[in-house]
């Protein structure tokens, strides 16, 4: 069994409730039969944009700068046209914003 305690807020494996605080009574909400709607839903993205989202955001973390899409068709062994189709994909989903002429 664990269990942690951070001010108002507690929570048990034991115990599926939350006790709010109140000025004049405690209310407790159970979320021990809530359905998560997260389960149901489908990917924003496939696999492959997935990877390429991935590969962006390791590379402007490690680089502390964008990809270009050169470093995109090195890594991925791609075809430019392919990168570029993929990039223009992610900005109209937007999972990504692209600045013009900027490299």
């Amino acid at each position: 069994m664990w269990g942690f305690s951070r001010g108002w807020f507690t929570c048990s494996a034991s115990r599926a409730a939350k006790t709010w605080p109140s000025r004049s009574s405690s209310r407790t909400i159970d979320h021990g039969n809530v359905r998560l709607s997260i389960l149901n839903l489908t990917p924003r993205f496939t696999d492959k944009q997935g990877q390429y989202l991935a590969f962006i955001y390791t590379y402007a973390l490690v680089n502390r700068r964008p990809p270009a899409e050169a470093d995109m068709q090195a890594f991925f062994g791609v075809t430019p046209p392919s990168v570029h189709r993929m990039v223009v994909e992610l900005e109209k989903l937007g999972l990504i914003r692209r600045t013009p002429r900027q490299a």
